[in-house]
Parts: C-alpha cells; structure tokens; sequence
C-alpha cells in the first residue's frame, strides 16, 4: 500500500473515531491528535544529521512546500515548535504536517533490499557484514514512519476514549 493510500486509510479510521467526541471537545481533541501525530513521527524519522527530522513541520489550513535548513536530531526543537503553531489554532483548523525533504519517502518505505549481494569490510571490525548494492530506506526505520505513527495514534485515541 503507498503512502497516499495509506494516509487515506488512516484518515478514514479517524473518521470513525471523531465521531465519538462531543462537539465541543473536538477543537482540543484535534490539537492534542497533532501534538502526538508530530512526536509519533519525529520520533519514528531515522536521524543521521537531524535535517530529516527537522524538516516535520505544522502548519494550519495550507501545507507548507519549504525544505528548513536545519538540523535537530533529539526533535525536540521540531515538537516544541510544531507544537506552538498548533497552540495558535483556533476552533477547528486543518492541520498539517509536512515534511520535504526529497528523501523523506524513501525514509518512509522502510528497509528494502534488492540487487547483488555484497560484503562490507569496512565498518573496523573483523567480522564481514553482508550489504546488498542498491539497498534504499532505512534499516533504523525498517517500518517506515507513517504506519508506526498512524498505529501509535489510533492506540492514543483509543486509551483516550477509554
């Protein structure tokens, strides 16, 4: 399933969710959805200079098309602001959490092996490591972001609700 559908999907299953909400508490239900929605995938972003991580950013009503240059590889300067835009919202606002930098999906495609296989020597120890040409996504994010996160989310609302 691509991201797309993936995202769709999830967003059908908040649907469903939301409905259980009175009316009133969907405004704070939303912010407090962002707010986790934000720390589930700055977390879940593999971190080799930060800038991926750095690059999760919140915006209301229109998603934002800018690349940060940036680097935050604990995240919490990516939450705490991410989290301040969303303290501005007011009522029921479209949010937005983007990221653009142009690697971000295949970060997001997990672990994909594929080619011929080959022997690493060169990570100082004795011991060959195997290491197949051609490899993208992310052994430290072998899930991807976006299912571990959406996962975390509806386990969140949920507990929430309980």
């Amino acid at each position: 399933m691509g991201s797309a559908e993936r995202t769709a999907a999830f967003a059908e299953q908040l649907r469903k969710e939301a409905r259980r909400f009175t009316e009133e508490e969907i405004p704070l239900v939303v912010r407090a959805t962002g707010i986790k929605a934000l720390e589930l995938v700055v977390k879940g972003t593999p971190v080799d200079t930060g800038h991926a991580r750095a690059n999760w950013q919140v915006s209301l009503d229109v998603p934002t098309d800018s690349v940060l240059d940036a680097r935050d590889k604990a995240g919490q300067k990516t939450v705490r602001d991410g989290t301040r835009n969303l303290a501005r919202a007011k009522a029921e606002p479209h949010i937005f959490l983007t990221n653009n930098v142009p690697y971000i999906e295949v970060l997001d495609d997990g672990r994909v092996e594929r080619g011929k296989q080959e022997t690493d020597l060169t990570g100082g120890s004795d011991t060959p490591r195997p290491r197949r040409r051609g490899a993208s996504g992310s052994i430290q994010a072998a899930q991807g972001i976006l299912n571990p996160a959406f996962d975390g989310l509806l386990a969140y609302i949920d507990e929430a609700l309980e």
